[in-house]
């Protein structure tokens, strides 16, 4: 047994954040359906895993960037499902993109698609326009074996940054953070991230020197996760260390629990959490001057 034909229906994907999602982000939405269909173009509900004592057909989600023909369907993460009266529904919110050892990417037009295969006969989906290990038109070529899903996602391969900071002991001191992605081999700042978050009971101490010593500054704000602004920590509501008072100066090491997708291999020895520097103690002069220059 098997249908006269399969067709793709209710297809939506969208990125986790905007315009993007992170390599190892486990939040690409994709859903779609699709049908087992008779030679009158209905839904054959007799096709089913649990009733059929024959292989049905097997649904694969493939993907593909910017028709560059290299196929990347192994580094997709994305629960499977059963024929169930005819129908194959996906609806996840939980898609990942692998990433690799190496920082690679971005990958800004990243096509999925949809292949099926039947293994009693080979019927397709009706509508064929994709083909991930290919370049060019595969419609002109003919040569088309999946179907596309919708408009294409862009993944970029990030991390996050705990910059140095610095300012006078007797003042609360704002720790800076910038989010990067990985683009034309480095990594730059990513102003895009709107979504990555952060807070003080995601940071810890360490490292004291000089005068200031444990328990002299604390990590105050935000006390909830509060959301990037265009990749750097919102300045109305910035991570923050309290004052150690006069005469507490010296240095401290920040570290921040980040999301999993947002660590890097900062010291060659696997992946970390992001840490940096703030300086208590040193003067950073005023936001309205910015040139000084000693006089005679």
């Amino acid at each position: 047994f098997y249908p006269a034909a399969f067709e793709l229906t209710n297809v939506a994907v969208s990125n986790a954040c905007g315009s993007f999602t992170y390599m190892d982000q486990p939040a690409l939405s994709v859903r779609y359906q699709v049908e087992a269909l008779n030679a009158t173009d209905d839904v054959t509900w007799n096709y089913d895993n649990a009733d059929l004592s024959v292989p049905v057909a097997s649904v694969q989600l493939l993907a593909e960037d910017a028709d560059d023909g290299v196929p990347r369907t192994s580094r997709l993460s994305a629960a499977g499902s059963q024929w169930d009266d005819g129908e194959y529904l996906i609806d996840l919110n939980n898609v990942s993109f692998a990433r690799l050892a190496a920082a690679d990417g971005p990958f800004e037009s990243l096509q999925l698609s949809v292949q099926v295969s039947d293994p009693q006969d080979p019927i397709a989906l009706k509508i064929l326009d994709a083909r991930a290990d290919t370049t060019g038109d595969c419609v002109v070529a003919g040569d088309c074996d999946a179907a596309a899903l919708g408009a294409s996602v862009q993944l970029v391969y990030g991390r996050l940054l705990v910059l140095p900071s610095f300012g006078p002991e007797n003042l609360d001191l704002a720790i800076g953070l910038e989010a990067q992605r990985f683009a034309d081999g480095v990594f730059r700042a990513f102003p895009a991230d709107n979504c990555s978050e952060y807070s003080a009971p995601r940071a810890s101490l360490s490292s004291f020197t000089g005068n200031l010593a444990s328990g002299e500054t604390t990590v105050t704000v935000p006390l909830a996760d509060t959301a990037l602004v265009t990749g750097t920590a919102d300045s109305d509501n910035p991570l923050q260390l309290s004052a150690p008072g006069i005469g507490n100066d010296g240095t401290v090491e920040v570290q921040l629990d980040v999301d999993a997708w947002l660590e890097f291999d900062w010291q060659g020895t696997g992946l970390e959490d992001p840490r940096g520097i703030a300086t208590f103690g040193r003067y950073r002069g005023h936001d309205r001057i910015i040139f000084w220059r000693e006089g005679r």
